[in-house]
């Protein structure tokens, strides 16, 4: 939402006369965004008296400035209430004189008073809707529940939620009228319980990892460091951006923290995949970065260099570092100490971080051909898909035949779909560094028919093709940035869903303008 001319986001939307919004955001060329967004800005300045709202997240968007505010937007509850939840949760606030409202909206001691004072819930009734938010999170994103499969679960604490508002049933299936609130619960029960802490119960919580607020929010609700140190080291096993941002201290209670050192490595670790050679990932962990208003992020965004960077990260940990911090660090900084059959070894360890960090030195490496040989190996027969990955993760700058097929054996025949889209990630990675040879033998292994039929069956493979096509550095190779651009036109030829289509019809043009640029900046 658009702030006012004053900065303020309160809660005075019924006196204003009209509302203006834009949608469609995630639907149009990535170019288009910043001008559609100063248009925007535009309008509100000439019409203050209109709220001006998009219906997409500013965390996502790092052409949002701060003039925009993440706003939340709530059904008018009955009962007698006669107010949004929202509206009552920015009372709370109000009367709190909070300094941050668009911020302290999530904070899980709030979403909580909220719940106990204006709903009238016992906490014996949050536990059992926190099992009802959670049994309504799916996979594939839905957030409803069958009213016979709630009844069952619960029928007291359906029946109270349904007469207050808080749950609408609709068609034989019931959902929250109010997203934080299903959050809030979800992440209550999830925090509760640490023998559900998985990828799969990350992902739900997050819908399919769009929305990592509640994660922040299960991090507020964890009685000491050590157990947040671990929920955070768990997350990143699943999601190194959403590790990130759960660090968000920003409206959330004092004293909820993990410890320095893991939240500066976290933070360290984002901020490296700023300058990702893909536009997409870049993209993603600045706006995440912004995201997480953490003084250590702002102060790497300022750091022109890698001392400045450096002298951050020292700054923040403090002196005395512990062993497994000084070892990170010789990981990342490529210390003499550190061999390349070294990081190779360091896949294998069961600390993820550490693993992943030797990962992405190697990504960035000219691996020796010893070394390349054994993350072959791994990749090929590493023990869990995790070492895999990380393994297919770490071929990425490494132009030979070998790796290539290495990398196409594992995109054809892994049963796991995260070493399948490391292992495209790091086909095309390997385009931005090959030679002409090695380029047209990449284009060959995209267009083969077998190559293509897993990719275009799989939604996840697609999107991870086109995700990495379209590199960061606008001055690419032309002839490479066209080959990419004919790659995505024969997936676009033999596809049948129209919103795919779409999309590889304009990630290819997009690929063939950079090639024209390009080609233009290279010309006498």
């Amino acid at each position: 939402m658009r702030r006012g001319h004053d900065g303020s986001t309160s809660d005075k939307s019924h006196t204003i006369p009209s509302v203006c919004i834009f949608d469609g955001l995630s639907e149009v060329p990535r170019e288009m965004i910043p001008p559609l967004i100063d248009a925007l800005d535009q309008f509100a300045l000439k019409y203050p008296r209109t709220i001006v709202a998009t219906a997409d997240l500013p965390i996502q968007r790092p052409e949002f400035s701060d003039r925009w505010a993440l706003a939340v937007v709530g059904r008018v509850i009955g009962s007698g209430l006669g107010q949004s939840p929202t509206r009552s949760l920015l009372r709370i606030l109000s009367e709190q004189e909070s300094p941050d409202t668009s911020a302290t909206m999530t904070s899980a001691q709030l979403i909580d008073k909220v719940l106990r004072e204006r709903f009238n819930l016992l906490p014996e009734s949050l536990d059992e809707l926190g099992e009802l938010a959670a049994a309504s999170l799916s996979e594939d994103g839905r957030t409803i529940l069958p009213v016979s499969q709630a009844v069952a679960l619960h029928p007291s604490a359906t029946k109270s939620a349904l007469e207050v508002g808080l749950l609408r049933a609709r068609q034989g299936y019931i959902h929250f009228n109010w997203r934080l609130a299903q959050d809030y619960l979800a992440a209550r029960r999830l925090a509760r319980d640490r023998r559900r802490w998985s990828q799969l119960s990350f992902s739900r919580l997050t819908h399919r990892g769009s929305h990592f607020e509640p994660l922040a929010i299960m991090r507020e609700l964890l009685a000491t460091k050590g157990q947040r140190d671990q929920l955070l080291r768990r997350v990143f096993d699943w999601n190194y951006r959403a590790a990130a941002y759960a660090t968000r201290r920003q409206g959330r209670e004092s004293g909820s923290a993990a410890s320095r050192e893991l939240e500066a490595v976290l933070i360290a670790m984002l901020a490296q995949r700023v300058h990702d050679e893909f536009e997409s990932t870049a993209e993603s962990a600045l706006s995440t970065l912004k995201a997480t208003s953490h003084p250590l992020a702002q102060r790497l965004q300022r750091a022109a260099n890698m001392k400045e960077q450096q002298d951050a990260l020292d700054d923040y940990v403090g002196p005395s570092p512990s062993e497994w911090y000084s070892r990170w660090q010789q990981v990342v900084t490529g210390s003499p100490a550190v061999a390349h059959d070294d990081l190779v070894a360091e896949l294998e360890n069961r600390d993820s971080i550490l693993a992943w960090s030797a990962s992405n030195v190697l990504s960035r490496s000219k691996v020796p051909p010893q070394a390349c040989g054994a993350l072959i190996t791994l990749a090929n027969q590493g023990s869990s898909p995790t070492t895999r990955w990380r393994a297919v993760h770490a071929l990425g700058r490494t132009p030979r035949p070998a790796a290539i097929e290495a990398l196409r054996e594992r995109l054809l025949e892994d049963p796991d779909k995260w070493v399948q889209r490391g292992a495209i990630r790091s086909l095309l990675e390997i385009g931005l560094v090959g030679t002409a040879s090695i380029r047209r033998t990449l284009v060959e292994t995209l267009q083969d028919d077998r190559t293509k039929m897993v990719i275009a069956e799989k939604r996840d493979l697609l999107v991870e093709l086109i995700r990495a096509s379209v590199p960061s550095d606008e001055d690419e190779d032309p002839q490479w940035l066209e080959q990419l651009a004919a790659v995505l036109g024969s997936f676009w030829a033999a596809e049948r869903d129209p919103y795919r289509r779409e999309t590889l019809e304009r990630t290819a043009g997009t690929l063939s303008r950079l090639s024209e640029k390009a080609a233009e900046t290279e010309a006498p």
